[in-house]
């Protein structure tokens, strides 16, 4: 297939990221984000005093995947290519909200299709959610791979067991859908007997039993139409660890948060081995990393350790997924409200921020993935003081408030356009 003229299949990219976000597509300063970044100057060796990173735009150290992702992105555009794109975040409280993500995927799936809702905790998690759907559970207990110790964790990181006969998970959309969807539940199936059940919108019921009861985690796979319940005959008798939903027959993008709120991205540690076989089932075709802001707190943080459990993982990753992209995102700009607001804004930083950053843009560099600059996307000389003032962010200078995360896809949609316009 001819690749199409950068230009017009872009155009349409932008005018969907400039209609979500309410401003002019033509504004010059739009225009002037989409135009690829200069690479960055080569980064002495990992050190415990790292330098400011200094980058900005979205930079591609060679990852070897570039040209399908491109390619795919320029078929789908020009009506040419069927089937799914799938985008995967892996991240922390900034992913696990998804108000960042929800962002990527308003602005992709108005230009290039709808294929689903993709990935979604067991069940209702407090301090996540999805723009998407609501998810309510009665009578469900959750394990936390950021909290607790277990063998069997999935994808994720947390596993939901039914407590008594006749608990309950209701999925409902927040916006009307009449749409089929493949519904894929991770289960394991903890002990012989009656399986899970869901019931669908049309009152359809169907059970969720895996081939091989206590053989660990399995997909069950049926079709639903929104809103759908998942019943337990006992307690304790199966347990859940995610649900992927896919539109049957649909073209278009998929937009998955799988968030942890407090998590380092050493949490993959700690998730059981067949976690990469479940990110495998979600055929991505771009993995985003989105971790560091926890690291960044840490006065005991070692570089190398850090650098290390990165590199692992991306290549974790891309054994499983040889044909995704990956991107990691460096971390925003933070204060510590521990250190007197007099100080400097350098000197109000989580004390290892520059650490981090540094980490990530290196790593990047040896693994040969893209890398976006969250830090320096944010502008100013001291970001998250200045969106304060712009109520951008919460108040404890480390999140961001709806508008603030909006923005902050928008400048990363805005950068990531910008990769896939260089020739």
């Amino acid at each position: 297939m001819s690749a199409l003229p950068a230009r017009r299949w872009l155009a349409p990219l932008l005018l969907a990221l400039a209609l979500s976000s309410g401003c002019n597509p033509y504004h010059p300063q739009l225009a002037a984000a989409a135009e690829p970044a200069a690479p960055p100057k080569a980064a002495p060796p990992l050190a415990h005093d790292i330098p400011p990173v200094g980058t900005s735009g979205l930079t591609d150290f060679g990852d070897p995947n570039r040209e399908r992702l491109i390619a795919n992105f320029r078929a789908r555009q020009a009506g040419a290519a069927a089937g799914t794109l799938s985008i995967v975040q892996l991240g922390d409280s900034h992913t696990a909200s998804d108000t960042f993500t929800s962002g990527l995927r308003r602005t992709l799936q108005a230009s290039l299709g709808n294929a689903g809702i993709g990935w979604i905790a067991p069940m209702d998690i407090r301090g996540q959610s999805h723009m998407l759907v609501k998810v309510r559970s009665t009578h469900w207990q959750l394990t936390s791979s950021r909290t607790e110790e277990h063998p069997h964790f999935p994808l994720g990181g947390n596993i939901a067991m039914p407590t008594r006969e006749g608990a309950r998970i209701r999925i409902e959309l927040r916006q009307p859908d009449t749409s089929l969807y493949r519904a894929s539940f991770l289960v394991r199936q903890t002990t012989t007997g009656p399986a899970l059940l869901v019931e669908d919108a049309r009152g359809r019921r169907q059970p969720l039993a895996p081939r091989q009861p206590g053989e660990g985690w399995q997909r069950v796979t049926v079709d639903v139409r929104l809103p759908f319940s998942i019943t337990a005959p006992r307690a304790q008798g199966a347990q859940l660890g995610g649900i992927w939903l896919e539109k049957t027959g649909s073209n278009g993008v998929i937009v998955s948060p799988v968030g942890t709120n407090g998590a380092r991205q050493t949490i993959f540690e700690k998730w059981s081995p067949g976690w990469l076989e479940q990110l495998q089932a979600t055929h991505a075709d771009l993995i985003i990393l989105a971790y560091g802001t926890n690291e960044s707190f840490d006065d005991k943080l070692l570089a190398e350790d850090m650098a290390t459990s990165l590199r692992a993982g991306i290549r974790q990753i891309r054994r499983a997924l040889p044909d995704a992209a990956v991107l990691i995102v460096g971390i925003p700009d933070a204060m510590d409200r521990a250190r007197p607001a007099p100080a400097s804004c350098q000197d109000r930083r989580p004390a290892m921020h520059d650490t981090v950053r540094r980490v990530q843009w290196e790593v990047a560099r040896e693994e040969k993935t893209l890398f976006w600059d969250w830090k320096q996307a944010m502008g100013g000389a001291c970001p998250m003081l200045e969106w304060q003032q712009r109520e951008w962010v919460g108040k404890d200078l480390v999140h961001f408030t709806m508008e603030g995360y909006q923005e902050s896809s928008r400048r990363f949609l805005s950068d990531f356009f910008g990769f896939l316009n260089q020739p």
